[in-house]
């Protein structure tokens, strides 16, 4: 446990230790992680006096009180508030939250709520002393059927526990246990040393810039007032001002001469704080300006003023506006009618969407938090950056580093990074590839939730590859990782790296009368739902979530050795797994490494991911001769429905992802109407080339990329001539046409 001080016991000196804590953080600028543990009622008891005292300092205390089912808070001035809710308060500030275990621990919102604690504020984790034993409530997503709380690992618990204990040995959490005395609180830095304050002036908070901030504001000029098509990615963890630097660099933009500038999100709520450093900004700029300067509007959402500029010998008025305009309203635009356009959270809005606007837009700026609680990552940046950099070469980048809504080395901050893993290892991902690692090489392995505990730097090696492999992994991910009993979780390694992870579930053998729905049990249920099959149900399988390899060490089959000695090791130890499935946002290369695997396609959704703007496919691999049958029937079955829909819900898909789907497709191949390549109507053969198309996708990949669009979506997805000649620039159907039959003369029989 902990060490505590020789001080009086705890009843005597609980308000007065509460004051000094108070005066401690606010001298500091920093925040408290308090860990009360004890049975329920002293804890509120607890809580409820601490609130009481800290109310005395700050009249307009309020914080919330974070829940897993809506109820009014047990706490004085608390807002009781759902973990689902949550997220729509981010971008906002509190001076307290308090997590109760019986309520549940949920990673997620820990994170987003630490995140939202302002300085001199505390986070309060209220624990019974038998915590790591109990159930936690926040694991009943992860659970599938017929799981209870009661089977989970207690892994999480196990881990987030150990992890407080040793702050605490280090003073960076405040353990407060019934009937022990107090803890020493902190010994005190001097305030000049615990952070740079020279720009953090609370009367002029927007105006001064840290040196990393005004490192990103001359980024931001240039991508303003320098060459065209060089946007810009900034990325932040919490706390460093990165939307309110995006707040007072637009009214400095517009100041110096730019007229509008449009904000978007994902939700206007997430801009608030980028507003509220524009409003300061103006705020500034009119108490010393304030004869040229007016405010017109002043919205969420809009900021709109007018200033005064001087033409030669002439004082004209210019109209200024900084607007928030939903992204899909961009998307939809023909042009862009903004001087620049910033994204802010970028991560939360599909990649396709990114770089639909940053196709529309000269002038970027693509702004995001790092850390996974807010659902993006340095999975995000890797990915999106190497997309945006491959259409545009001049993309620059720029990070800040240094907090100032709280100063340097913020306990909680400390806590929370190190105990949600949002603190990993270097990212190594620019270092080139070495030809030295071979999948032969490495050793693959199942590995126990145990082992990880145990052995915190795989954890945290295992979970940053998690991170960069998938953009949206979150802390929710480490605890469904360290809880979840039905799992299979297998490693590549080398010298005690972790290069490869494979995460799996086990699925069905469910019941099949009472068929509703049930949680989990992806693949058995919906290929019921698909067939009205019920022998779907009755199989036992194994689905892999995720499979993931160091971004370094991709496409030198890592990816595949794992998958392969995972498939081999199910058939050597578990004899009664009947088939291997998978499901994900389906990309050509993705479903080309399942294919190449052994893979077949069964179902294709016909709602893309809201994320990744993917359409998630399911395929299986069987491992014995009565579902083989099943499989092969079925996938004829949707190879024949995919191709129907290709001209009608699957009509946007793109071709490179309609021909991998294909690549394996089980027709019988047609012969191309030679006739089509004389003079033979397009008209009176398109059924023909349609089925040759269907059964020869491997041979219209070698095609060239832009020929071998147009073909599939006149061919297969059934776009008309008129859209194709106009959207390529082409003069007429003929020419088109042409090109076609220039192609396939020599190439078929």
């Amino acid at each position: 446990m902990p060490t505590t001080s020789n001080a009086s016991p705890f009843a005597d000196n609980w308000l007065r230790w509460c004051n000094d804590l108070h005066d401690h953080l606010a001298q500091q600028r920093h925040r408290a992680c308090v860990v009360l543990i004890g049975d329920a009622e002293w804890r509120h008891t607890t809580i409820h006096q601490a609130l009481t005292a800290l109310a005395q300092h700050n009249p307009n205390l309020s914080g919330l009180e974070v829940v897993q089912t809506i109820e009014n808070s047990a706490f004085e001035y608390a807002e009781a508030i759902t973990t689902k809710t949550l997220p729509h308060k981010l971008g906002q500030e509190t001076d307290f939250v308090i997590f109760t275990g019986e309520q549940g621990l949920d990673a997620n919102a820990l994170g987003q709520a630490g995140g939202m604690i302002r300085a001199g504020g505390i986070c309060w984790l209220s624990l019974p002393a038998d915590w790591c034993a109990l159930p936690n409530p926040a694991n009943a997503r992860f659970l599938s059927y017929p799981l209870t709380l009661e089977d989970s690992l207690k892994g999480f618990n196990r881990f987030f526990w150990d992890g407080l204990q040793t702050h605490a040995e280090q003073q960076e959490v405040l353990w407060v246990s019934q009937n022990t005395a107090l803890p020493t609180l902190p010994s005190a830095t001097p305030l000049e040393t615990a952070t740079s304050l020279k720009n953090m002036s609370p009367d002029k908070p927007a105006l001064l810039l840290t040196e990393d901030q005004q490192a990103a504001w001359e980024q931001i000029q240039s991508v303003a007032f320098g060459h065209r098509h060089r946007p810009l990615v900034l990325t932040a963890d919490r706390g460093r001002g990165k939307s309110t630097l995006l707040g007072v660099a637009a009214i400095r933009l517009l100041q110096q001469g730019k007229q509008t500038i449009a904000v978007t999100a994902a939700r206007l709520d997430q801009t608030q704080a980028l507003f509220q450093g524009a409003v300061q900004t103006l705020n500034q700029l009119i108490e010393e300006y304030s004869d040229t300067i007016r405010i017109i509007e002043n919205l969420p959402g809009w900021v709109c003023f007018e200033m005064d500029v001087q033409q030669g010998n002439k004082l004209t008025t210019a109209r200024k506006s900084l607007q928030f305009i939903a992204p899909d309203e961009l998307a939809a635009a023909t042009e862009s009618h903004y001087d620049l356009l910033m994204v802010d959270e970028a991560a939360h809005l599909p990649l396709p969407l990114l770089m639909t606007l940053a196709t529309q837009h000269n002038r970027l700026i693509f702004a995001t938090t790092q850390q996974g609680y807010e659902g993006s990552g340095r999975g995000f940046t890797l990915r999106f950056l190497s997309t945006l950099k491959a259409h545009y070469p001049q993309t620059k980048t720029a990070k800040l580093h240094h907090p100032i809504r709280w100063a340097e080395g913020d306990p909680l901050e400390k806590v929370l990074n190190q105990c949600l893993l949002f603190a990993t290892l270097d990212d190594n991902t620019n270092e080139p590839k070495t030809s030295q690692i071979h999948a032969d090489d490495l050793s693959y392995r199942a590995i126990p939730v145990d082992e990880l505990i145990a052995d915190q730097t795989k954890l945290s090696q295992l979970f940053q590859l998690l991170t960069f492999a998938h953009y949206q992994t979150a802390p929710n991910d480490l605890m469904q990782l360290l809880e979840t009993p039905n799992q299979h979780l297998y490693i590549a390694e080398q010298e005690g790296k972790i290069l490869g992870v494979l995460f799996a579930l086990e699925e069905g053998n469910l019941p099949v009368e009472n068929q509703g729905r049930k949680q989990g049990h992806l693949f058995p249920q919906l290929m019921q739902q698909q067939t009205a099959n019920d022998a779907w149900l009755t199989d036992k399988t194994l689905r892999v979530v995720r499979l993931a390899v160091q971004p370094i060490n991709q496409s030198q089959g890592i990816g595949s050795a794992l998958l392969s000695h995972f498939i081999d090791n199910v058939k050597q130890h578990s004899a009664d797994i009947n088939a291997i499935t998978t499901s994900f946002g389906a990309t050509p290369n993705l479903v080309d490494f399942w294919h190449q695997n052994g893979f077949t396609a069964l179902h294709l959704g016909q709602k893309r991911d809201k994320a990744s703007s993917t359409h998630s496919l399911l395929m299986v691999l069987p491992l014995c001769p009565e579902l083989s049958e099943r499989i092969t029937a079925q996938h004829t079955a949707f190879i024949q429905q995919f191709a129907w829909l290709l001209t009608d819900s699957f009509q946007t898909l793109s071709a490179d992802l309609v021909l991998s789907v294909l690549a394996k497709a089980l027709l019988p191949k047609a012969d191309f109407p030679q006739g089509y390549l004389i003079n033979q109507p397009f008209e009176a053969v398109s059924y023909q080339l349609r089925q040759w198309a269907l059964s020869n996708a491997d041979a219209l990949q070698k095609m060239e990329a832009p020929l071998r669009t147009l073909w599939v979506k006149r061919v297969l997805q059934n776009h008309t001539w008129e859209n194709l000649v106009k959207a390529n620039g082409m003069t007429s159907r003929k020419q088109l046409e042409q090109q076609f039959k220039q192609y396939f003369i020599g190439q078929v029989e």
